[in-house]
């Protein structure tokens, strides 16, 4: 089992990500509100497999999912209408498990994707000017679509 855990890390921490993240963008989606419990415990889980499993990289990570935070919050306050405290959590958690790649490439892809989907809602009469869309989903999007690509190139060989 211990082989089978270290020989594919990137499939095992894409296991942890969906596992986690499909849980925090169904109560992100339906109450609006992620509990911080779930948030930490998202990112010690990932933390420790990467101290496990990974440790030659655990610094690039930590650092990726610091410097992930750091964009957040600094979007956060600059902001009209300001994000919630959870999103710069879940972005800590995006962070250690894509690591650079997500910050430069997975989060543009959010955010257009955001904007697209804004752009189609609001030509379709569908959204309330006032009600926010929560960022979450689109954030894991993007992250998958730059961390999927990998994964599948290492099992089609």
């Amino acid at each position: 089992m211990t082989e089978i855990l270290r020989s594919n890390p990137q499939l095992v921490t894409t296991i942890i990500f969906l596992g986690f993240s499909s849980a925090i963008v169904f109560r992100d989606l339906l109450t609006g509100k992620i509990p911080d419990f779930l948030l930490y415990i998202c990112s010690i889980t990932m933390l420790c497999y990467r101290l496990a499993c990974t440790r030659k990289e655990l610094v690039i990570y930590i650092c990726s999912g610091i410097i992930s935070a750091a964009l957040f919050v600094i979007a956060r306050n600059t902001m009209k209408k300001s994000r919630p405290w959870t999103e710069v959590k879940y972005s800590f958690f995006c962070g250690i498990y894509g690591g650079p790649i997500v910050i430069f490439l997975g989060y543009p892809i959010s955010f257009l994707i955001r904007a697209v989907f804004s752009i189609f809602s609001k030509n379709r009469g569908r959204r309330d000017n006032e009600k926010k869309i929560p960022f979450t989903p689109f954030m894991m999007l993007g992250t998958l679509i730059v961390a999927l690509p990998p994964i599948v190139k290492q099992f089609a060989k």
